[in-house]
């Protein structure tokens, strides 16, 4: 059996990963630098491989490995940011359902198109368009991701 890693681990070589710093990475996460330092040592050691690269000014560069585990590292928060989120749609009665919103003059084939790209939405995700009336719009933001939204109102 493979060692188990905390999501906030992830989240911290992530954020770490963003600085290179340990100090600016530890002040972001709300800890102080020497659990920050610790976490990492921890998860190296655990893993056998070295994520970052280490300096006495308390910077940081990352490894082949931890370039590798970064990708990977959020790849996972989003799947466990959306894994929540499909739960709770479901808790609500909610369909998993991926609305576009579009304007009336907006070029038919376009959307036509844009329907039928299979997106790396988990199964049982429907796509509907939605030509016209009232949308609401906003973002989500995730470890390195940006999601723009439009919801039919």
């Amino acid at each position: 059996m493979l060692p188990q890693v905390d999501v906030r681990h992830l989240y911290s070589v992530v954020i770490l990963a963003e600085e290179l710093n340990f100090t600016r990475a530890a002040h972001r996460l709300r800890i102080t630098q020497s659990a920050l330092s610790r976490q990492i040592t921890e998860l190296e050691t655990q893993h056998g491989f070295q994520l970052f690269n280490r300096d006495r000014k308390r910077a940081a560069q990352l490894t082949e490995a931890g370039r590798t585990f970064v990708q990977e590292a959020r790849s996972a928060l989003l799947h466990a940011d959306r894994a929540i989120h499909f739960a709770r749609a479901a808790h609500h009665g909610y369909e998993n359902v991926l609305l576009v919103g579009h304007a009336h003059h907006a070029d038919q084939e376009w959307v036509s198109t844009l329907l039928t790209i299979r997106l790396p939405l988990s199964s049982g995700v429907t796509s509907k368009a939605a030509n016209g009336g009232q949308f609401k719009t906003g973002q989500r933001e995730w470890p390195g991701t940006r999601l723009f939204y439009s919801v039919a109102s």
